[in-house]
């Protein structure tokens, strides 16, 4: 269950950093980070 969990929390995370990675450079790394923790 949390793989899934982690599984979509990256997804989102790289959707979100491919669409903004001038927004928050540093934001997709720390959630990547923060998620496989």
């Amino acid at each position: 269950m949390k793989k899934m969990i982690v599984a979509a929390l990256g997804l989102l995370v790289s959707v979100a950093a491919t669409a903004a990675p001038f927004k928050w450079p540093g934001g997709a790394q720390a959630a990547v980070s923060l998620g496989y923790d």
